[in-house]
């Protein structure tokens, strides 16, 4: 009997950025075994990088990021990402990572990272789920969400500015992250989240 594959809780974040050197973004992960012992995070800033492109980046260095085959509940707040690995990816992949556009084939955007997704889930089972704040409607769900409200305001708050120190900055947001993501490990385990999609159980 073959082992299940581990399971992996991947939450991966973006923020794009201005500062007096120019445009750019921050990009980072926190990816941890649900039932084991493993988990680390990355994060690292992008030069010339924001908006959609930056967060698909941070899904791909994430994926990429394991070492064997797995399981993996990837979340994110990115509709961009989301659609396109829900609904997208399986046509890209049939018409070469293009799309017809007036009749024309076109590459689709970020063809690039979109490959390496698709390169990585040739390897790893992957489900995807938008990470949002819409209101719960019993009580406890609603502390949760209020919660990450309170987060997503943190991390909103703590984006470059102009004679902040930098240092601060980056780790007011890692420990925002680390936060987010002990919160969703927690609720994925309260629902039984670990028994799903073939996965090690522990």
């Amino acid at each position: 009997m073959s082992k299940a594959a581990p399971h992996y809780l991947l939450l991966c974040e973006s923020s794009s950025q201005s500062s007096q050197s120019g445009q750019g973004g921050r990009w980072s992960f926190v990816l941890e075994q649900l039932g084991g012992s493993q988990r680390f995070e990355v994060a690292d800033d992008e030069p010339d990088v924001q908006g959609e492109r930056l967060q698909l980046f941070s899904v791909v260095r994430g994926l990429e990021a394991l070492e064997q085959p797995s399981c993996v509940t990837l979340v994110t707040s990115s509709s961009y990402v989301g659609r396109g690995i829900r609904a997208n990816l399986s046509s890209w992949r049939e018409n070469g990572f293009q799309w017809e556009r007036f009749g024309v084939m076109t590459p689709i955007k970020n063809q690039d990272l979109w490959k390496r997704v698709s390169r990585a889930m040739e390897f790893h089972q992957v489900e995807c789920r938008i990470w949002s704040f819409k209101q719960p409607r019993n009580s406890s769900a609603k502390k949760f969400t209020e919660n990450h409200n309170q987060l997503a305001e943190d991390n909103v708050s703590s984006r470059w500015e102009s004679g902040r120190d930098q240092t601060s900055i980056k780790d007011t947001r890692r420990m925002a992250l680390t936060r987010i993501s002990d919160q969703i490990s927690d609720k994925f385990k309260d629902i039984g989240f670990r028994r799903s999609y073939g996965c090690a159980a522990s």
